[in-house]
């Protein structure tokens, strides 16, 4: 069995990662929505306005496959939440194969700082 200290830095370090990827996620909504209000007002140019629909048809995917598949109307879904949760769920399990597949953490001896 392994050592609690080390379980609880290994879940701590899963726990950040998780909030991280709800915190990308809701980011790259709202830069894109920012985006979206600037072509409106003509600040971005063609090439930018581009990049920026693309980007705004991949986060609506998680949300339609959601909502598609629990049956209900297209307005119902919510991207905020789709995409927060996804991104929780996709960053908390990339780190958690990290912490406890992949890393070793090494025993210190008594003598070490």
């Amino acid at each position: 069995m392994e050592d609690p200290r080390f379980l609880k830095r290994k879940l701590i370090a899963v726990s950040k990662a998780a909030v991280l990827g709800a915190a990308v996620a809701e980011a790259l909504i709202a830069l894109d929505w920012l985006a979206y209000g600037m072509s409106q007002r003509g600040y971005l140019n063609n090439f930018w306005r581009r990049v920026f629909v693309r980007i705004d048809l991949i986060q609506s995917l998680p949300s339609i496959l959601v909502t598609e598949a629990l049956g209900r109307d297209i307005n119902s879904g919510n991207p905020y939440l789709v995409n927060g949760v996804l991104g929780f769920v996709l960053f908390g399990a990339v780190a958690a194969f990290w912490q406890f597949l992949v890393k070793r953490y090494e025993k210190q001896s008594p003598d070490s700082p």
